[in-house]
């Protein structure tokens, strides 16, 4: 199990629950028209856009993607970073839908610990919103370490025998 493991799966997890409680993103437009947005998940980083339209496509989503590992002396971890992204124009409450998202990706990975039955959080999440936002994009960032195996060495000479 590599970090990029632990990142796909847990995308693939989030994903599910995404899809399971039908978290849609649903607006209505000045004209009373409804439209609704799938919540993309990716795992490594959100793909390169270069217009404002093929970057509002995108969104709103949940990019996973493993930061750096450490192995000590008991255990190895890998360091996850789970950005959550979305549009909105509002200028009042545009940044409420990103939390909305933000607190439904803490929840789904702390009630379902470990997730799939692979991936133990260690030390629970931290999460912020950084002051400085791309407006009309938001964005916000939980971290959360996972255990992973660690490596160990192996006198090939006894496997061998």
């Amino acid at each position: 199990m590599t970090p990029l493991d632990v990142s796909r799966g847990i995308a693939s997890y989030l994903k599910g629950c995404i899809k399971k409680y039908d978290e849609l993103l649903r607006s209505v437009d000045s004209d009373g028209e409804e439209s609704v947005k799938d919540v993309r998940v990716y795992s490594g980083f959100l793909p390169h856009k270069t217009t404002r339209k093929e970057m509002m496509e995108l969104c709103p989503a949940v990019v996973v993607r493993p930061e750096s590992f450490k192995d000590g002396k008991d255990d190895s971890r890998v360091s996850i970073v789970a950005y959550v992204t979305v549009f909105d124009d509002d200028l009042e409450q545009g940044c409420d839908t990103l939390f909305h998202y933000m607190d439904f990706v803490r929840n789904m990975l702390l009630l379902e610990n470990p997730i799939d039955d692979k991936w133990l959080i260690a030390d629970g999440l931290e999460g912020t919103v950084p002051d400085d936002q791309p407006f009309p994009q938001w964005i916000g960032v939980i971290e959360f370490e996972v255990y992973i195996p660690q490596p160990k060495r192996y006198n090939s000479d006894i496997l061998a025998r």
